[in-house]
């Protein structure tokens, strides 16, 4: 991994620039380094991978379901793996390709899990996007960064990402929030039942 400088879905007003020309990351499958300010010409959405788990195959089939329907619209779609699961770069990769049948640009094993020795990289994008609880600012398996082609981090998935998204950082506008819930009025308290009065004793 090389590095040029210093460093639940939830969206976030702040929306912090990241600068993609600072940082190059090593090509899972050919080992050569790729400056990531070569995909700044329009929206990425970066996502962290492992090899096996539960969810992989649920969201390889998410990222290139995106890949396909908003490739050649300008969105690219970029997996790194984590190093939560470990594997060789090139197994991993061929895993992805081979298994998964994913076609998006994948690059090798980074720390980004903890936050004690995270990559800048990812420091910069889960400040800008930090997870609902704050406290637990982990970058799991799968977690996804939507960048817009201004270089800001508008959004962070743990799961799906939402098509209205992506179609607005493709047309150059804001990301809807989210309706909010509203709130159940209060259930009315249920009458207490009267008591049934006492039947009459026969006469003798």
């Amino acid at each position: 991994l090389k590095m040029k400088k210093k460093s639940n879905n939830k969206t976030n007003k702040r929306m912090t620039k990241v600068e993609l020309a600072s940082y190059s990351f090593k090509n899972a499958e050919t080992g050569e380094d790729k400056n990531f300010g070569d995909y700044s010409v329009g929206p990425v959405l970066v996502s962290t991978l492992v090899q096996r788990c539960s969810r992989t195959k649920k969201n390889a089939e998410e990222l290139e379901r995106l890949a396909q329907k908003y490739g050649d619209k300008g969105l690219t779609v970029i997996g790194v793996f984590s190093d939560h699961r470990k594997v060789e770069d090139s197994k991993g990769a061929e895993y992805y390709r081979k298994k998964m049948k994913v076609t998006f640009p994948l690059y090798g094993h980074t720390t980004m899990y903890e936050e004690s020795n995270r990559h800048p990289f990812f420091v910069e994008l889960a400040t800008a996007q930090p997870p609902p609880r704050a406290n637990k600012n982990r970058i799991s398996q799968f977690t996804k960064f939507l960048i817009n082609k201004e270089g800001k981090v508008v959004a962070r998935y743990n799961d799906v990402v939402d098509d209205a998204h992506i179609e607005a950082v493709l047309e150059g506008k804001d990301i809807p929030e989210a309706p909010k819930k509203k709130r159940a009025p209060p259930k009315k308290k249920a009458a207490p039942k009267k008591k049934a009065a006492p039947k009459k004793k026969a006469a003798p």
